[in-house]
């Protein structure tokens, strides 16, 4: 092969290195960024999840005593402890 086409074939490869170069390099570095961005988005989905456990929980926590709340022993706690109600045939003792 002659020096003239040795250097054509050399620039040829080169061109085509530097195109691929071109294309490869900012798709890794894009891969990059998302895996990133993958790992702190998953780290969000936990903790959201979590946040949603504890939400459903304290919900869970609350519909309870709206049920406690409409029963007749909460009406006679209340009575008792705001009032001071008690029955006809309660003894009080008050302390001083």
């Amino acid at each position: 092969m002659s020096k003239k086409k040795r250097i054509t074939v050399l620039k040829r490869i080169a061109v085509v290195a530097m195109v691929t170069a071109a294309i490869c390099v900012p798709t890794v570095v894009k891969q990059q960024a998302n895996r990133v961005e993958s790992k702190e988005l998953y780290q969000k989905k936990i903790e959201l999840q979590k946040q949603q456990a504890e939400l459903e929980e304290e919900r869970e926590e609350i519909q309870r005593e709206k049920t406690y709340m409409t029963t007749d022993e909460y009406a006679e706690k209340m009575a008792r402890e705001k009032f001071g109600l008690v029955y006809d045939d309660e003894i009080v003792f008050q302390a001083k």
